[in-house]
């Protein structure tokens, strides 16, 4: 190959990979977690991730579409789960102009509590052609809800109140020992004395089913 020829390729793959690079910076996203500052998340539930977008090109762009997925911490290329993508109105900017958006993601039931790496790509065309921005690529933390009815925690609740139940009969039968606390005696109860007349007369001449009988 010509020396001529390969300066006219190099410098075309300068200007070819240029232009992505301009592409790509023609579009400026700020992204935040309102409810999830710490990146961590619980399965079974919903996160919004809002979005602050800037057309920082020279040609008018259209915001269309926001899509995510999990990728395993250990290689990020390799993806476990894609979530549902979400129409963002096609919201028109020309240079210089910005926009808000807010993207809701939900993430299943079944993740097991461990780190995952999460991407969040913005979608939008460019004169007709639809380009993609990959403005979030980070570590996050699947995390279980806490329950208010934890049965471990309960059972340690029972636990601790037998010990102090035992704890409690074994003070208060040691000091009965020592003689710290007396024993109390049963008092005897008086016999029940009737409160009918008849039955202080029966017997006597004074008996009233005696005189039936006279």
């Amino acid at each position: 190959m010509r020396p001529a020829g390969a300066a006219a390729m190099l410098l075309g793959l300068v200007l070819l990979m240029a232009g992505a690079a301009h592409a790509q910076e023609s579009v400026q996203v700020l992204s935040w977690w309102p409810e999830h500052p710490t990146k961590s998340f619980f399965a079974g539930k919903k996160a919004s991730c809002v979005l602050g977008v800037r057309n920082s090109g020279q040609d008018k762009v259209n915001v269309t579409y926001a899509m995510a997925n999990l990728a395993s911490p250990y290689n990020a290329s390799m993806n476990l789960f894609n979530f549902t993508g979400q129409y963002l109105g096609d919201v028109p900017l020309g240079p210089g102009d910005e926009t808000s958006a807010e993207y809701t993601i939900f993430f299943p039931r079944q993740l097991p509590p461990r780190d995952f790496i999460l991407k969040v790509s913005l979608f939008y065309s460019v004169n007709g052609a639809y380009q993609q921005r990959e403005f979030f690529n980070e570590t996050i933390t699947i995390i279980e809800e806490p329950t208010w009815l934890d049965t471990q925690l309960i059972g340690l609740y029972i636990i601790g109140l037998a010990a102090l139940a035992a704890i409690l009969y074994s003070g208060v039968e040691f000091a009965k020992g020592q003689g710290w606390i007396k024993k109390t005696k049963a008092v005897a109860r008086p016999a029940a004395t009737s409160s009918n007349k008849d039955e202080w007369l029966r017997g006597t001449a004074a008996d009233p089913k005696l005189r039936k009988r006279q």
